[in-house]
């Protein structure tokens, strides 16, 4: 596991066609020079973005990409999740788990007072959830959506 390039650019624009595609999102056009742009843009302002991918050999098999946001209430900031995707294939192995740690050491050392991380992806969302809650997450509320076109 280790933080993204912008020489992984190209190399994460297909991983992040595979979660699109298997994703809750795929009714929705996939645009890669849209996901390019925002591959480029979060690495290049580490400070308050990451995108941090698990490697195996050379490819890359999964990816987190978070941000720094402040509470409505506080000043205070908590890290999000914008996205967060493991290649079918190496879902049993430690991917997802070193990815979610390393976002954690990510966002502790930036001074985030919480980790929020997601799932909606609509990816086998309660195999995801409780995942999440052997890492120590606990659920916080629920994500309703509606189509409207």
């Amino acid at each position: 596991m280790r933080s993204a390039t912008l020489a992984d650019v190209d190399a994460l624009v297909p991983l992040c066609e595979a979660l699109h595609a298997e994703g809750a999102y795929r009714e929705l056009r996939f645009e890669h020079d849209r996901v390019r742009h925002t591959l480029t843009h979060a690495i290049a302002h580490a400070p308050h973005r990451c995108v941090l991918v698990a490697q195996r050999d050379e490819e890359l098999v999964g990816l987190l990409a978070g941000h720094l946001e402040t509470y409505l209430c506080s000043s205070e900031r908590f890290a999000c999740d914008t996205a967060f995707y493991v290649r079918p294939s190496r879902r049993n192995g430690v991917a997802a788990r070193a990815l979610v740690a390393a976002f954690r050491r990510w966002a502790d050392e930036r001074g985030a007072r919480e980790l929020c991380m997601g799932v909606s992806s609509g990816i086998h969302p309660e195999r995801t959830g409780r995942f999440l809650g052997t890492l120590g997450l606990v659920p916080a509320g629920s994500l309703f959506k509606q189509r409207l076109r």
